[in-house]
């Protein structure tokens, strides 16, 4: 799944597609009400989707209270898109991508790609 979500990635790069690495978060809150936001990707290996955020966002709170997440990368000039579900966890301060303003979270996920062909 990894790779093909690369060969999806680079493909909406190549193409000019605006902000490819952007990604629909969802979240839930303390009541279990679903909410939702676009965030950017800052990396994807076989340890997640790195993503920057604050600490002390609404986003945060939700992730640290619920980290079972969904996200979803719309390429839709491409007709494609990528669902992933899996948790967030944060980095350590050892790991790459971070940035003193936005320590970085993780989303480690299962990719679920369609086949080719089928969105």
């Amino acid at each position: 799944p990894l790779a093909q979500f690369n060969a999806w990635y680079e493909e909406a790069a190549s193409a000019g597609v605006a902000e490819p690495n952007a990604f629909t978060l969802a979240t839930v809150d303390h009541a279990g009400r679903a909410n939702s936001r676009v965030v950017l990707a800052r990396g994807a290996d076989a340890r997640g989707i790195a993503f920057y955020t604050n600490y002390a966002s609404a986003k945060s709170r939700e992730v640290a209270a619920a980290p079972s997440v969904a996200a979803t990368f719309a390429w839709l000039d491409l007709h494609r898109q990528v669902r992933v579900r899996g948790e967030v966890r944060r980095l350590s301060e050892e790991q790459p991508l971070n940035n003193e303003h936005n320590p970085p979270a993780t989303l480690t996920r299962t990719v679920e790609t369609p086949e080719p062909g089928t969105q």
